[in-house]
């Protein structure tokens, strides 16, 4: 007995021809069928948790956050010249450009975590009013740390933009440039969250 298999487009079908006719021929077709079928229904079958797409989601925003503002913290203030011992923002020297950035970064670090713990306890909360104030302050909470990353995004590239370069700013533009270009993606993630909430 002779068979062909045939592999269609990435999925797990096996087409089986028979050239000669035997009990033990046909036995062992019918057994490599019921097993392509078992496997295929058993890869069917398989789904993601519930909480596992919200789990990955936060974690995602929580590092987007400690990105923005470990940056800011770590490197993007720096001396003007080697006189001077004083630690300036990197940001064209404007002290609210690094606090708003921190500021927000620190909001939303937590406001992940807060919303984490209720993701988890959500399935506990019986009462039908509370789901939905819990589902609407998500909601809105998504919808304004959207807003503020939009915000720091604008402030934090427009002073960047005037920033005169010095040989202490070249030393902190990596992560000056790590906090705008991750203060944009933070923008997408949770405006993205709030689509996932509906």
């Amino acid at each position: 007995m002779s068979h062909v298999a045939c592999i269609k487009g990435g999925s797990y079908r096996v087409k089986l021809l028979r050239a000669s006719g035997s009990e033990k021929d046909d036995l062992l077709c019918k057994t490599l069928r019921s097993s392509m079928l078992s496997r295929e229904m058993s890869v069917l079958s398989v789904s993601i948790p519930e909480g596992a797409a919200s789990c990955v989601f936060s974690f995602l925003l929580q590092i987007f956050s400690i990105v923005v503002f470990g940056s800011i913290v770590n490197e993007c203030y720096v001396n003007k010249d080697s006189q001077n011992p004083e630690l300036l923002c990197i940001f064209n020297e404007n002290e609210s450009a690094c606090s708003y950035g921190i500021a927000i970064g620190i909001i939303a670090f937590f406001g992940c975590i807060f919303f984490f713990v209720v993701d988890l306890h959500f399935q506990q909360i019986s009462s039908v009013k509370d789901r939905k104030r819990v589902v609407l302050l998500d909601l809105g909470f998504s919808g304004f740390l959207s807003f503020l990353w939009f915000v720091a995004f604008c402030f934090l590239a427009n002073q960047w933009q005037r920033t005169t370069m010095s040989k202490g700013v070249l030393q902190g533009a990596d992560a000056a440039r790590a906090a705008i270009t991750f203060s944009f993606f933070s923008i997408i993630v949770w405006a993205d969250s709030t689509q996932d909430v509906q």
